[in-house]
């Protein structure tokens, strides 16, 4: 987590670009390491790595160390993050969702990019001392401890393991676990940090409390206000899952309004509820673009979607659907056919709707046989998938 002065570990200098959560000096050695804790820890760190959130760097490597020394660190340049067997031990105490706590720590470190002005200062040490003094302030130690804290600890909320309030009592299991005093040089104190995280705390409970109801006005049908709980999120936390579910909103706000002798087809848009890709079944039509202001603005979300994750099917589909809308069927086709039906691999739910899409836009445009084909095709594939289940 904070930025540590440079030691020497095994006899080779450690990582220049590293974030520890703590630093005892002089590391010592645990032994026997406890059947399985590697399965049990790589299982909370996948559904962390799964889970909405910035997808734009690598997914770094998980391990688990016996030296107990940082209790979890995040290295930039070997795209490694390393938690060790006795912060294991203190977190279990708290239940899964304190160990996901601390990896989603690291990974905030990891995805934000705390430590380039770190490693910057420090391999360029001709800069003006009180430009790298600037550089690496506790001001901004103190800022990237807050967000790891408070953007690591909704990603364990939106993992599955639930809001975790405990953060303080589990800064105190690991400072006494690996007996640090209360003041460290260079690092806030240990009640600076536990008030820090409390704050962290109530802002995550806010957050959530505004995703939890964005869902639920979207899937009632109060678009226009689901919106407005939307951004409140956008503006705290972005992910490709949350920028697409504002663009569906905005999607869906507009065909809510569409005249009721518009309504022909149903296209297969998804929204992300959990931790999977949902269908929302709304009937829309190709003949007309009331709102088209609106949907020029959901391709903007989804396009930032795509930014933060350039796998993210959901948003390439729904961009389809979106210029299928528009009457742009050329654009429609080509996003379905080609990079919506990449990104989908395997995925037979997905490869269904990019079908059923490119029947509706054939229809839309009088080729009612093909359409029709197409359809007929994938009933079969249902009834053939049925049968042998």
């Amino acid at each position: 987590m904070m930025p540590v002065m440079l030691s020497r570990l095994s006899g080779q200098e450690e990582d220049l670009r590293a974030f520890s959560f703590v630093n005892t000096g002089t590391p010592s050695f645990s032994s026997n390491s406890e059947s399985g804790t590697m399965e049990y820890v790589q299982r909370i760190y996948s559904r962390l790595t799964q889970a909405p959130g910035n997808k734009n760097l690598p997914v770094p490597r998980l391990e688990i160390s016996k030296v107990k020394h940082r209790a979890a660190y995040v290295s930039y340049s070997k795209t490694l993050i390393v938690i060790e067997e006795e912060a294991i031990q203190a977190c279990r105490r708290f239940g899964d969702a304190a160990v996901a706590f601390l990896l989603g720590h690291e990974l905030t470190h990891y995805y934000e990019e705390h430590g380039w002005r770190d490693e910057f200062a420090r391999r360029y040490p001709d800069l003006g001392i009180n430009q790298r003094k600037q550089m690496v302030s506790q001001d901004n130690k103190i800022q990237w401890e807050t967000q790891a804290d408070y953007s690591g600890g909704f990603r364990v909320y939106l993992a599955g393991y639930g809001f975790f309030h405990r953060g303080d009592e589990l800064l105190d299991e690991i400072y006494r676990v690996y007996g640090l005093p209360e003041s460290i040089p260079g690092y806030p104190t240990l009640s600076e940090r536990k008030e820090l995280t409390r704050s962290s705390t109530k802002r995550i409970e806010k957050l959530v409390d505004a995703l939890e109801m964005a869902n639920l006005l979207t899937v009632t049908g109060a678009f226009k206000e689901a919106n407005a709980f939307y951004d409140y999120v956008l503006k705290e936390y972005q992910s490709p899952e949350l920028l697409n579910n504002r663009g569906v909103a905005l999607v869906l706000e507009v065909l809510h309004n569409f005249p009721a002798n518009h309504l022909k087809y149903v296209l297969p848009i998804q929204i992300q509820m959990g931790n999977r890709p949902v269908h929302f079944n709304t009937r829309n039509a190709l003949d007309a673009i009331p709102g088209q202001q609106e949907l020029l603005q959901a391709l903007e979300y989804f396009d930032q979607a795509i930014n933060l994750d350039k796998n993210y099917t959901p948003a390439f589909l729904n961009k389809a659907c979106v210029y299928a809308l528009l009457r742009d069927s050329r654009r429609a086709r080509f996003i379905a056919d080609v990079e919506a039906r990449e990104k989908a691999g395997n995925n037979a739910k997905t490869l269904t709707d990019i079908e059923v899409l490119l029947a509706i836009i054939e229809a839309s445009a009088g080729e009612y046989d093909s359409a029709r084909g197409k359809l007929q095709a994938e009933v079969a594939k249902e009834a053939a998938w049925r049968r042998s289940t």
